[in-house]
């Protein structure tokens, strides 16, 4: 997995939240540590609540389609979906699959909006018979925001940065760059392999570990919500003190867990 926000990032927001004594008489490395597995279980519980990974992955499903006039209507489970990567398609269980023209097909929407797509270079199309069965559908595609990490230092000028993983990354791909009040934004010209070009230099120089996305805001903030949440959680047991008394731990769920199911409810997979 990986995650939405770094302890860098976490400690450069405003969340009120000391986080230099999480580790009781513990120094600031291991309080950085530990707020990174806490943000690690903030990101995995993100994902198990939108009921898929946001992050950009690679998935394989199979799906029965029954054809249309201009061809094989398929809607995939996960999404946004950045790229097609291959698709096949069989009438039985006993049927060879038959490879889909991956070139051959439109998204409802564009690549990394959209869910669903259609081959039309399937050869029934219409005429395909009402008392037959459905057709099934193979299809391997990329969905997800690309969320990735700086794999080597950049300097100010470069006009390509190397990541961990550029999967999911696109041509004319925005690219944010968390990296405090040196962030920036960089347009993408081109992807081989891990290494990213852009269409300009960079303005700063960036360590490698900074975090690089394309991942909504919303999300990165529910992150950092539902770490800060973590930490409450931990250092106050089942009560807190607010405002000179001490409450039921589920006053700051109905504050802090509010506020990141609303921030994550258009990334929520239908199930």
């Amino acid at each position: 997995m990986r995650l939405y926000t770094t302890a860098q990032e976490f400690m450069a927001h405003p969340t009120g939240v000391n986080i230099t004594t999480i580790v009781p008489t513990g120094n600031a490395s291991q309080d950085t540590s530990e707020l990174t597995l806490l943000i690690q279980m903030a990101s995995s519980a993100i994902d198990q609540w939108c009921y898929q990974p946001l992050y950009a992955h690679q998935q394989t499903e199979t799906t029965h389609v029954r054809p249309n006039q201009m061809g094989l209507e398929v809607r995939l489970s996960h999404f946004p979906v950045q790229q097609v990567v291959s698709a096949q398609w069989r009438q039985t269980a006993m049927d060879t699959w038959h490879t889909i023209n991956v070139q051959a097909i439109d998204m409802f929407g564009t690549f990394g909006a959209g869910h669903k797509y259609i081959a039309y270079d399937f050869p029934y199309g219409g005429i395909y018979g009402w008392g037959q069965p459905p057709i099934t559908v193979q299809t391997t595609y990329v969905a997800g925001y690309p969320n990735m990490q700086l794999a080597q230092a950049v300097t100010a000028g470069a006009t390509s940065i190397t990541v961990d993983s550029a999967l999911g990354v696109n041509p004319g791909d925005t690219l944010k760059i968390y990296d405090g009040v040196q962030y920036e934004e960089a347009t993408v010209a081109g992807v081989n392999g891990n290494t990213i070009t852009l269409t300009s230099p960079l303005q700063y120089a960036h360590n490698a570990g900074v975090r690089v996305s394309e991942l909504p805001d919303a999300v990165t903030t529910a992150c950092i919500l539902y770490t800060a949440y973590l930490i409450k959680e931990r250092r106050a047991g089942s009560s807190i003190m607010m405002n000179g008394r001490v409450q039921p731990m589920n006053v700051i769920e109905s504050e802090d867990m509010q506020l990141v199911r609303e921030f994550l409810w258009p990334f929520r997979r239908v199930i």
